[in-house]
C-alpha cells in the first residue's frame, strides 16, 4: 500500500513541543532536498538533462516560503505530530492541483504527492524504496508511479511496467522511457488483481500485455524479440549513411533537440542537422530571465557538437503548459489559447531581443537559422524580422541568417501563402496542428484515439504547406511526433515532405524505413 494512504501513527503535541516538531519537520525538508539533488545529478548522467529537471522542480517546492508557512500554520493550529501534518497539508495542495481545468497543473498533484511521501518516510526512518529490492525479470503493476519511484528502479532487473493510471507524457512516463523500459497504461481496475509471479508479456510497441501467455505465445514473442534486436543492430550501424528511396530521392533527417547530450546523439546517429533546437530549457531553470551573455555562453557550448551541421533554434516557445515565473502572464482559463509562442514574444519585446542578440552574435561561428513559434498571421513573422533587421544593423552584421515561421495551427495554414512570402523556411509542428484541429488535448489520454486520428487528418494541411514552400521556393520540413513514426513516413513523403526531425534516437529507424519507399 501507498505510504500516503497508509494509517501510521497519531499524537497530539503539546505546545512546548511545537518547537521541537517543526525542527523535525524542517530536518526531513533539508534531508529529502539533498537527497533530490543526489538523484538530479544521476539522472543527469544515466539519463539526460531534461529529465533531471523534474527533480530540480521539486527542490524549489520544498523552498517555496507559502509551503512551509502553511506546514507551520497546520502544527500550530491542530497541534498534531510531524506527520500527519506534512500529509495534510500536501493532500491539500494536491488536491487544490487535482480539481484545476488545465491539464498541465492538473498532473502537479503528483509532484506534490510524491514530494509528501518521500517527507513522510524520511519522519518515519524508512529509508529505501522497494523497487531498488526487485528480483530478476520483474514487471512492476501498480496503480500508478511518482516520479521518485520509476527513478529508483533498478535497471537490470525491471523489464517492464504495466499502471492503471498515467499517460504518455507523464513525468514517469519521460523517466521510463529515458531509462529504456516499456511502459504501458492500462486503465482497467483488473490489473491490480494480477498476484506476484504471475507470467505476463509487455509489447511495449503495441501497447498491448498478455496474462498468462502459454507456450506458443512466449514462442512467438521471445521470436519477435529477437528478430527487433537484430533489426535494431542492423538499423544502427547503416545510420550514418544518407536515407535514399529505392528511386535515389534524397530525404533530410535531422534531429529534435534541447541539450547538449540529446546533440551528442543526434550526431552520434548520423542527422543530416538539427531541424528543431528547443531553448526553453535555458529559460526554465532560472528564477529571472538570463542574460544575453548567459545564453549565447550555454548555446556556444552547446552548438559545438554540430559545428559541421545546420542547427535551427527555436525562439522561446512559453505559455500554454510551459509558464516563467518572472514573466508576468495573466491567468488564463485556456493558456493554449492565450499568450504563447510568437505572441509572448512580441508582447515581452526584451527577452525577444536578448536571445536574438545571443543568436546573432553566433551566426558566423555556426551554421544557424531561426525559426518563430506558433505563427497564425503573417504581420507577426515581418515584426520579428524587423527586430533581427534592427539588431544585425546594431551589430554590423553581414552574414545572412534566415527566418522561418512553424506552422502548427489551422490559421497558419488558412494563412500559408501570406506567411510563406516572408519566410526563409517553414517546419509544420504536427503536435499543435494535431491538438487544434482536432480540438484535443495533447495529454488528455482519454481522447488518444482522436489524437491519432488525427495525424491522418492533418495530412491534407501538410500539402497544402508543402505547396505553398514550393510555390515560393523554400524549404518546408516536419518536426512533429508523426515525424518520428514509421507508418507515417510514407504518407509525408507522398504529401511532399523532403525533411523531417525526429528524436535523436528514432534517427536510425526513420531513414532505413526512407529506403524501403519507393515513389
Amino acid at each position: 500500500r501507498d505510504i500516503l494512504t497508509r494509517d501510521f501513527l497519531s499524537y497530539i503535541v503539546k505546545e512546548e513541543e511545537v518547537e521541537e516538531e517543526l525542527k523535525r519537520i524542517q530536518d526531513a525538508l533539508d534531508q529529502v532536498h539533498s537527497e533530490l539533488h543526489q538523484t538530479k545529478e544521476v539522472v543527469k548522467k544515466t539519463v539526460n538533462k531534461q529529465n533531471a529537471d523534474i527533480f530540480e522542480a521539486h527542490k524549489m517546492i520544498l523552498k517555496d516560503e507559502k509551503l512551509l508557512m502553511g506546514l507551520e500554520k497546520e502544527l500550530n493550529r491542530e497541534l498534531i505530530n510531524a506527520e500527519q501534518v506534512v500529509r495534510n497539508v500536501f493532500r491539500r495542495w494536491s488536491n487544490r492541483f487535482r480539481s484545476s481545468e488545465n491539464e498541465f497543473i492538473q498532473d502537479k498533484a503528483d509532484d506534490m504527492d510524491d514530494l509528501s511521501r518521500r517527507i513522510i518516510r524520511e519522519l518515519l526512518g524508512y529509508k529505501r524504496n522497494v523497487l531498488e529490492q526487485l528480483p530478476p525479470n520483474s514487471i512492476i503493476v501498480a496503480k500508478r508511479l511518482l516520479p521518485s519511484d520509476t527513478v529508483n528502479l533498478n535497471r537490470k532487473n525491471v523489464q517492464g511496467i504495466l499502471l492503471e493510471e498515467g499517460g504518455y507524457n507523464s513525468h514517469s512516463a519521460i523517466l521510463a522511457r529515458g531509462l529504456g523500459v516499456p511502459a504501458i497504461y492500462c486503465q482497467n481496475e483488473s490489473i491490480l488483481n494480477i498476484k506476484r509471479k504471475t507470467a505476463l508479456l509487455l509489447d511495449g510497441e503495441r501497447g498491448k500485455v498478455v496474462v498468462n501467455p502459454d507456450k506458443k505465445e512466449i514462442g512467438r514473442f521471445e521470436t519477435k524479440v529477437k528478430k527487433f534486436k537484430k533489426q535494431k543492430d542492423l538499423t544502427t550501424q547503416k545510420s550514418k549513411q544518407k536515407a535514399e528511396t529505392k528511386k535515389g530521392k534524397r530525404i533530410l533527417v535531422r534531429a529534435n533537440a534541447s541539450n547538449k547530450e540529446e546533440f551528442k546523439e543526434a550526431i552520434k546517429n548520423g542527422c543530416d542537422g538539427v531541424g528543431l533546437f528547443r531553448i526553453e530549457g535555458l529559460y526554465l531553470e532560472h528564477k529571472t530571465a538570463p542574460s544575453q551573455e548567459y545564453l549565447t555562453r550555454h548555446l556556444k557550448q552547446i552548438l559545438k557538437s554540430a559545428r559541421n551541421k545546420e542547427v535551427v533554434i527555436r525562439l522561446l516557445d512559453v505559455g500554454g503548459d510551459k509558464q516563467l515565473s518572472y514573466i508576468n502572464i495573466e491567468e488564463e482559463r485556456n493558456p493554449f489559447l492565450g499568450l504563447r509562442g510568437v505572441r509572448l514574444l512580441l508582447k515581452h519585446k526584451k527577452i525577444l531581443r536578448t536571445q536574438l542578440q545571443a543568436i546573432l552574435g553566433l551566426v558566423g561561428e555556426f551554421n544557424i537559422k531561426i525559426l518563430v513559434p506558433m505563427i497564425t498571421l503573417p504581420k507577426e513573422v515581418s515584426e520579428v524580422r524587423e527586430v533581427v533587421k534592427e539588431i544585425k544593423e546594431k551589430l554590423k552584421l553581414e552574414t545572412a541568417c534566415e527566418v522561418g515561421s512553424m506552422i502548427e495551427t489551422p490559421a497558419s495554414v488558412a494563412n500559408i501563402d501570406k506567411i510563406a512570402e516572408v519566410s526563409d523556411f517553414l517546419s509544420i509542428g504536427t503536435n499543435d496542428l494535431i491538438q487544434y484541429t482536432m480540438a484535443v488535448g495533447r495529454e488528455n489520454m482519454s481522447m488518444a484515439q482522436y489524437y491519432h486520428e488525427g495525424a491522418e487528418t492533418i495530412m491534407k494541411l501538410i500539402k497544402d504547406v508543402v505547396h505553398a514552400a514550393d510555390k515560393f521556393s523554400i524549404p518546408c520540413s516536419v518536426c512533429g511526433e508523426i515525424a518520428g513514426d514509421e507508418q507515417y513516413v510514407e504518407p509525408l513523403l507522398k504529401a511532399g515532405v523532403k525533411e523531417l526531425s525526429v528524436s535523436p534516437s528514432r534517427i536510425p529507424f526513420i531513414k532505413e524505413k526512407i529506403r524501403k519507399i519507393s515513389l
